[in-house]
């Protein structure tokens, strides 16, 4: 945990690639793709916030002024949050 969030690792094995007939490339795309998962799912808690702060503003700013703007910005934010939650949008 980190200032009492949790942190999400995902736990790849490398091995000695001679064993396996693995080349070193192949490993070096494993492990660039497990830090790829662990720094997505760790930033996955703030990037929920930041959409729905998001949707939030603007949809009081939309209700403020009657101007809708945004509105393709604001539906692919719902629906990432949605997907985010596994709700149907």
């Amino acid at each position: 945990m980190v200032d009492g969030e949790p942190v999400f690792l995902a736990v790849c094995v490398l091995v000695e690639p001679s064993i396996y007939h693995t080349s070193d490339a192949i490993m070096m795309e494993t492990e660039a793709n497990a830090d790829f998962i662990v720094q997505a799912c760790n930033a996955h808690d703030e990037l929920l916030a930041a959409c729905e702060d998001f949707v939030y503003a603007i949809e009081g700013y939309e209700k403020r002024t009657g101007i809708i703007q945004f509105h393709p910005s604001v539906d692919r934010a719902r629906a990432a949050i949605a997907k985010a939650r596994k709700e149907t949008p």
